[in-house]
């Protein structure tokens, strides 16, 4: 018998397997055993969050639903992955459920990527894209590590979380043309904050600033079960669940749905 197992202690958290992040989140739940038992119970199994007090590179910021319904409605009930955040320059996200109608290649015969782009008779064909932000001036991926880190290789990149990766669409295409898609998400623009300006939406209450498993950024969210911004309110439980609750009532007796 193992000795921790006897003594009846949990088991040790490996920093090597582990991004520092779901470190702070066993910290928060008391525990690792704490956290891992929240991440089986979870709507989403190993889906996790929770709130955290100033904005952070790699955090997710959820939108109050008293805001943005007029000035901003693709606002309205958003998710948004912070890729980049520097208070001393701003900050960049990509908003993560709302997808746009029609495919790669079909939006790009609209001409939404550009004189560029060249997404038809590629893997990326037939992929949903999503409305990334009002900076419409490019098409971003983000995509998961795993184990095929070749995949990446000789890329230009960022990683906002460990295991969650952004580069160019066509960038990645020209580089492995055949390579598998299914881990990849493609967004149409993306949304920027100048210096300060995120700042201030946070202190006025127009964003929840959220850690949360990777997960919530690397899958698809179109016809979920129950919308994105809905659940990664409710992982965090109180109060945050209650302001999700209101909302979904609210929207029922006003008609309004959201599947994403």
């Amino acid at each position: 018998m193992n000795a921790n197992e006897d003594q009846g202690e949990e088991p040790q958290f490996s920093v090597q397997s582990r991004d520092w992040r779901e470190f702070r989140a066993a910290l928060v739940a008391g525990s690792l055993a704490d956290l891992e038992r929240a991440k089986e119970d979870a709507y989403r199994k190993g889906h996790w969050a929770h709130s955290v007090p100033v904005p952070e590179t790699g955090c997710f910021l959820a939108s109050h639903p008293a805001y943005y319904r007029r000035s901003a409605p693709y606002l309205t009930q958003a998710v948004v992955f912070l890729t980049s955040y520097n208070p001393d320059v701003g900050a960049t996200g990509l908003v993560l459920n709302r997808p746009l109608q029609g495919t790669a290649s079909e939006l790009e015969s609209m001409g939404m990527f550009g004189r560029s782009a060249r997404v038809s008779d590629t893997p990326l064909s037939e992929e949903p894209v999503y409305a990334g932000g009002p900076d419409v001036s490019g098409t971003e991926i983000i995509t998961a590590m795993h184990s095929d880190l070749g995949l990446l290789n000789g890329l230009s990149i960022q990683q906002p979380l460990r295991g969650v990766f952004i580069t160019d669409a066509l960038q990645l295409v020209r580089r492995v043309p055949q390579s598998d898609m299914s881990s990849v998400r493609l967004f149409a623009g993306c949304i920027r904050w100048k210096k300060g300006e995120l700042e201030r939406e946070v202190d006025d209450g127009s964003w929840f600033c959220i850690s949360a498993s990777k997960l919530f950024a690397l899958e698809h969210c179109i016809q979920l079960p129950k919308p994105l911004w809905v659940e990664i309110m409710q992982s965090q439980g109180q109060p945050f669940a209650a302001i999700a609750e209101r909302a979904v009532e609210r929207g029922a007796e006003g008609g309004e749905t959201n599947n994403s």
